[in-house]
This record gives structure tokens, sequence and C-alpha cells, in this order.
């Protein structure tokens, strides 16, 4: 079995193309729009490391927490593997959010792409 991720999918409700394919596309979207980056893993995979700048919204929460999602820039969400964040563009996208994307090359994508993972959070050992 091969597994694709289709990086040109579009909404059902807008028909807008509603991915960024490409860690370089999310980069440009952070500097030059000042797009809010939503991470949608839970907590503990986010305090693990996440993308410098962005915040934490686990996906079982997004519809209590639609007060912290913009709808007048762009919002760029993403995961571990894109499953999640696809279902969090989609369900935004129900509730009228034309203005969100999802990231499927996920945090690993943004890893091997060279991208830096913001370790602010990281548990670290107590010291012997």
């Amino acid at each position: 079995w091969t597994t694709t991720i289709n990086t040109k999918r579009k909404s059902p409700v807008s028909g807008k193309r509603i991915t960024i394919a490409s860690a370089e596309e999310l980069k440009n979207l952070m500097a030059d729009h000042q797009a809010l980056v939503v991470d949608v893993r839970e907590p503990l995979e986010y305090q693990s490391g996440h993308i410098p700048g962005a915040i934490n919204i686990p996906l079982r929460t997004i519809s209590r927490n639609l007060s912290k999602i913009p709808s007048d820039r762009p919002v760029i969400l993403y995961c571990s593997t894109g499953y999640r964040s696809s279902m969090g563009v989609m369900t935004l996208h129900l509730l009228k959010y034309a203005n969100v994307k999802g990231f499927p090359p996920s945090l690993s994508g943004w890893q091997q792409a060279g991208g830096t993972i913001d370790p602010r959070f990281l548990q670290r050992s107590p010291k012997p």
C-alpha cells in the first residue's frame, strides 16, 4: 500500500485550496501575513516540541476555543501526521472559517525541511 497526501485539497464549503504544501510556503505565510499557527495535538505532544510561535488547541477542544481562532488573518493547523489537522480544517470550514488551512507535511515535514522546533517546554531531567 502506498499513502499519498493530496496537497491540493479543496474545501467542500468554499472550493478554495485548504492546504499548505511545503515548509517554505508555511514560513512565508508566517512572515508575510502574520499567520496564526495552531498545533492541534494533545498538550503533552505540544510540550515535547512544536513549530516556533504555534499555539496549542487540541483538536478535541477546538469547538470550545473558537475565540482563540481569528477570522481576519490566515490560520494554519498542523499535527503529527496530518489527520487531526485535516479534521480541524474541515470542522472550522463548516463553521465558516474560510481563512483556515492545514499543513499536511506536519511536524516531521517541518523538521525534514530544516525548520526548528521550539524546545522551551521540553521537560528536563533533574540534575543529579
